[in-house]
């Protein structure tokens, strides 16, 4: 998970923080919750923080494993899904790819994504021990079960039940493989994962090869997406206090620093979405803004503006055309701080 985090902070334009605690103070200000195959179950309290977040707004992501062995922890994470009122369920077996695979049959290769939410430039994905996922009465997963489909196994793609328990729904030949399906519950959205290797090193490592890492973020967009009531000035002293400060541990920040650190996420993130989409107008509004705020804030409206682009073209979302555009806005922005 590690590893995801930096992922996300370097290209993503979000601030990750690790714990080990599920507490409404913990997640009071958190915008998304990553869980992977938890290995000990959950108390009725933790199970009531979650919900709570997630019908508050909170964006939820969570991923498994195989049952290869019988390692993943599909039980405890259908207990949860179920408490939450999801349509979707964790399926208890393997997905294998003896055609589309990176090397061998369990590091399927997903290649078809339905939904307009993953961006274009997602091509292909890699997975690892994968499980599919399905609806509530435990049958395959459609749109037709009130479910956004992220991701599908290619049509080479199968689905064991590994530890032959005799517990997984297999899909029929025609049927489409589930891999991360998601879904809108109260004010808040979840994603569901059937690999929580796509969250690894292993994945990110080959990244010139597929873009696992594109596909993670469309999904974290899609979370945030909605968010809104953004004090400008505060989101640019959040971002001060990001490269200000050394340590960011959560029991030795105030509510206050958190506010502002959540403001200028979602702040980066919106300057991310909208020069992605070529929303220019947007953009440059904010830039008028800038003539209310002081000097040390128009720098550092800059310097993110400036890191916002790199992170676009890192990940092949900002098209050449584009950047006279943002040089003008650039421009534009120098003058007003003199």
């Amino acid at each position: 998970m590690v590893n995801m985090f930096v992922e996300i902070a370097n290209h993503g334009g979000y601030r990750a923080l690790k714990s080990h605690s599920l507490t409404k103070t913990e997640l009071k200000n958190a915008m998304i919750l990553i869980i992977t195959d938890p290995i000990n179950s959950y108390t009725s309290t933790e199970r009531k923080n979650i919900k709570d977040f997630v019908t508050n707004g909170g964006g939820l992501m969570i991923a498994t494993e195989a049952d290869y062995y019988n390692a993943g922890n599909s039980a405890e994470i259908n207990k949860l899904l179920e408490y939450l009122g999801s349509n979707i369920r964790v399926n208890d077996d393997e997905i294998v790819d003896e055609v589309n695979n990176a090397g061998i049959p369990y590091v399927p290769v997903p290649n078809v994504f339905p939904s307009p939410i993953i961006y274009p430039k997602v091509k292909k994905i890699v997975c690892k021990s994968t499980t599919s996922l399905v609806n509530t009465s435990y049958g395959p997963l459609t749109r037709n079960d009130g479910v956004e489909i992220f991701a599908v196994a290619s049509s080479s793609a199968t689905n064991i039940d590994a530890d032959e328990n005799g517990d997984a729904y297999i899909y029929k030949s025609g049927e489409d493989i589930p891999v991360v399906a998601g879904e809108i519950i109260g004010n808040g959205k979840i994603a569901v994962f059937g690999s929580s290797a796509m969250f690894t090193f292993h994945v990110y490592n080959n990244s010139n090869v597929h873009q696992t890492n594109i596909f993670n973020l469309s999904i974290m967009d899609w979370m945030t997406g909605s968010a809104s009531d953004i004090n400008f000035t505060e989101a640019l002293e959040g971002l001060k206090l990001i490269s200000t400060e050394k340590s960011l541990a959560s029991d030795d920040v105030t509510g206050k620093i958190f506010r502002k650190l959540r403001y200028s996420s979602v702040l980066e993130k919106n300057l991310f979405n909208d020069l992605k989409s070529g929303n220019y107008d947007s953009v440059e509004g904010l830039v008028e803004e800038l003539r209310r705020c002081s000097h040390d804030e128009r720098v550092t409206f800059r310097v993110m503006l400036q890191k916002v682009r790199n992170q676009l073209i890192g990940l092949s979302l900002l098209e050449d055309g584009e950047g006279r555009r943002f040089r003008n806005l650039i421009k534009e922005i120098n003058l007003i701080i003199r």
